[in-house]
């Protein structure tokens, strides 16, 4: 059995039993289940067993032959586009499935376990897809909707520029206007561009921001633009060759396979392309597609901090070293599996308490969309509130249990011959690209925890409490009480900043961003274990032997009494309010 199918019963639990996805949305379940169970077995068949052969290979470019991707990646792209999984949730309309967001959450997690850096390709072509399905140039947008949707073209998103870094209002590149109305003339650079170029597609459309010649400075004056790599006509056939060359890869700690290219717009020859959306308005636009972005890129972590504890828990199956520990005296006493060690089950059992939690949430986050898409104003807002918090904590955590997952290996995690090496190069990044992990903390502390004035921070809070008041009469009265605890402490962090915020103390507050998130974010997720250990106490009656039945309560001790304080801890940080960061002889030498 492959160890991939205790992460699917454990989607189906989060899925169908925890969040009752079918029964929210009016879908059928034997459909979601169908996709699901699919989704697991291409992961299995064509994504696992590239990974590592990508990785070796890497990505090659020159200047006459452009970038070329590894060849295991080829037959793994057109499984994906045959498949219809770049357009799983776009609408049928538009030629997609229209599957719900929260599965779609569960799919992304499993091929990202697979294989994150191919995973880049489809994920961002699926993102452009989204956003041109809704916003798109009339004369091009559905068919290139349609040549995304069935992988005959790729797209990318391009914000970043060498000047600029995170600054994103500082972008200079620049957009001026044609005789032919909504197609403008491109000149400028991108770097860091997932994507940027490859050979999997005959074509990649570039969406990018750049500014109008006379745009007012900032994000303000930011536009919204689709630059294809070759022209097209309004039947999809290509033509000239666009202005928007590749002129260097960078060579990564990670994600070896996913090509990171530095593109340039203009310079060889004149790059053309069509606006997306009114001028000004491309900050909103793409702010569209990085959230989307975001909560991939949570699920990123997650699915690489899953895949490490699969690999830690197989190992310490079969590694035998030591004797058990209550015959460490006895010489003879034969060797047993590590597994039996205590620290390594204590290891253990911290990777899959975390990646559980972060894996509810993610997938919760997705049936938040899934609402909004629908109207829910109130899913929608604390889809906002929380999304800074499964970015960031998904990805620091699916680092810290991959460095784990290492570590139950001993030095064999630290060679090549094992997998878990590559997850920890893979993941990393997760924390710094789709905006860094500390500009995630800014984020949610000076916008997302005033939105309606704090009411949605506060709606929150109180919905936690009322969830703890639940469990304890559930049976779970004792970790009810420490969550309970927790999110007092949270409370009374968040206020503090407040009080900052209206004297003035902004630097201050700033400080204290990244502590903040940390006790926010461990407190979210205590709250996704004190669910799920209440809804696997409902069933262990009916299904006393399933993993998740036994599994859950397990992970709820483990999390309150291991991981938990962090939380009251980091509170404490925040409403102290040192501020020996900001002292101005620190680091003076530097400016000298």
């Amino acid at each position: 059995m492959h160890a991939l199918n205790r992460d699917l019963d454990d989607h189906r639990f989060v899925l169908f039993d925890q969040l009752a996805v079918h029964e929210a949305l009016a879908v059928d379940r034997d459909t979601l289940d169908a996709v699901l169970a699919e989704a697991a077995s291409l992961t299995a068949s064509v994504l696992e067993p590239i990974n590592r052969a990508a990785d070796r290979e890497g990505v090659q470019f020159s200047a006459e032959d452009g970038v070329r991707v590894p060849q295991v990646l080829k037959a793994a792209w057109e499984a994906i586009a045959a498949g219809g999984w770049i357009g799983l949730t776009v609408s049928e309309q538009h030629g997609g499935m229209g599957l719900p967001a929260a599965l779609n959450a569960a799919v992304q997690e499993l091929f990202f376990s697979g294989s994150a850096a191919f995973m880049m390709y489809p994920g961002l072509t699926a993102t452009v897809a989204h956003l041109l399905a809704d916003e798109g140039p009339a004369d091009v947008g559905p068919l290139t909707v349609q040549r995304l949707l069935t992988g005959v073209w790729a797209g990318t998103m391009c914000l970043t520029e060498a000047d600029a870094g995170s600054d994103v209002g500082a972008n200079r590149t620049l957009a001026t206007p044609t005789d032919v109305p909504g197609v403008y003339t491109l000149v400028g650079e991108k770097i860091f561009i997932s994507g940027g170029d490859h050979d999997l597609t005959e074509n990649i459309v570039h969406v990018l921001l750049a500014r109008t010649p006379d745009a007012p400075p900032g994000t303000r004056g930011l536009s919204l633009f689709l630059a294809p790599k070759f022209w097209f006509d309004e039947n999809g056939a290509l033509s000239e060759r666009n202005g928007a060359f590749v002129t260097n890869i960078e060579h990564k700690m990670g994600i070896h396979a996913s090509a990171t290219c530095t593109l340039r717009f203009g310079d060889r020859q004149p790059c053309r392309a069509w606006r997306i959306g009114a001028e000004g308005e491309g900050m909103t636009l793409m702010f569209r597609m990085m959230n989307e972005a975001r909560l991939g890129t949570a699920l990123q972590g997650v699915a690489l901090g899953a895949a490490a504890f699969r690999a830690a828990l197989s190992y310490a199956r079969e590694r035998r070293q030591g004797s058990a520990w209550d015959k460490l005296r006895d010489a003879n006493a034969p060797r047993v599996p590590i597994l039996a060690h205590p620290d390594v089950r204590r290891m253990l059992l911290d990777q899959q308490s975390k990646i559980a939690a972060l894996r509810s949430l993610c997938l919760r986050l997705g049936l938040y969309a899934d609402r909004a898409h629908r109207g829910d104003v109130e899913a929608g807002a604390d889809l906002e509130l929380l999304t800074p918090i499964a970015k960031a904590w998904g990805t620091d955590v699916g680092f810290e249990v991959a460095c784990e997952a290492l570590q139950v290996h001993g030095g064999y995690g630290y060679l090549v011959d094992y997998p878990v090496e590559q997850y920890v190069r893979d993941a990393k990044i997760a924390s710094i690209y789709e905006g860094t992990n500390g500009i995630q903390a800014m984020d949610l502390i000076g916008r997302k925890l005033k939105m309606e004035g704090g009411a949605v921070f506060m709606r929150w809070l109180e919905r936690g409490r009322t969830q703890c008041d639940e469990a304890a009469d559930a049976g779970l009265p004792r970790e009810a009480a420490a969550i309970r605890q927790a999110l007092d402490a949270v409370g009374a962090a968040a206020m503090s900043l407040a009080e900052r915020g209206m004297t003035g103390a902004t630097a201050v507050a700033l400080v204290h961003a990244v502590p903040f998130l940390r006790s926010m974010a461990i407190t979210v997720l205590a709250l996704e274990s004190l669910d799920q250990a209440k809804v696997a106490l409902r069933l262990r009656d009916q299904t006393p032997e399933r993993p998740a039945c036994v599994d859950k309560p397990l992970n709820l001790r483990h999390y309150v009494a291991h991981v938990l304080p962090e939380a009251i801890a980091l509170s404490r940080v925040v409403r102290a309010g040192e501020d020996a960061a900001l002292d101005p002889a620190l680091f003076a030498d530097v400016a000298r």
